[in-house]
């Protein structure tokens, strides 16, 4: 059995039953949840948007790989309309991603109806075409980290080796 953290959002459409929607469809594809965060509002990130983002965190027990595991999110997301071309097209659209991360270079964000993001796989360091685990950019995401810090506060990330609590005082601090 794998433990995952999964980060969902969503800014468009009736985001709150969206989001709703998405916990229910994690639960029947995915696996167990174990626990979910409070449900929280923030502005877009990387962007600008006149919609707010909700975004909660859950806790989820599957028996998926993570390769398997975000092919269901993809599955997932897709039925809130959210497209993604062929795998050729998702290995070099994550490729430009990764190369945007590393210079510290804006990424294309836009508006969404949902948004799953692997956060965490057990406490597994993984680097694909298509995945990196844990997401690149937990520690400067206060979207992320507050509801992660609602079910899981003290888990230490597994590059940082700090917790859930610490980034989010980190990044505060730096605000």
């Amino acid at each position: 059995m794998n433990r995952v953290v999964l980060s969902i959002g969503a800014n468009l459409g009736d985001k709150y039953v969206n989001c709703e929607k998405a916990v229910s469809y994690i639960s029947s594809k995915i696996g167990y949840i174990i626990s979910k965060s409070d449900t929280y509002e923030s502005e877009a990130w990387g962007f600008n948007s006149v919609d707010n983002f909700i975004n909660s965190v859950v806790i989820v027990d599957t028996h998926l790989s993570a390769d398997s595991l975000i092919k269901v999110i993809w599955d997932i997301e897709l039925m809130f309309g959210k497209e993604r071309g062929s795998m050729l097209d998702i290995v070099d659209s994550y490729a430009n991603r990764k190369e945007d991360y590393a210079n510290n270079t804006p990424t294309s964000y836009s508006s969404r109806f949902m948004d799953i993001d692997i956060i965490y796989y057990n406490s597994d360091i993984l680097s694909s075409d298509i995945l990196d685990i844990p997401h690149k950019l937990i520690s400067e995401r206060s979207f992320v980290l507050i509801p992660l810090c609602d079910v899981a506060p003290d888990f230490i990330h597994p590059i940082l080796k700090i917790s859930s609590l610490d980034m989010l005082s980190r990044l505060h601090d730096s605000d």
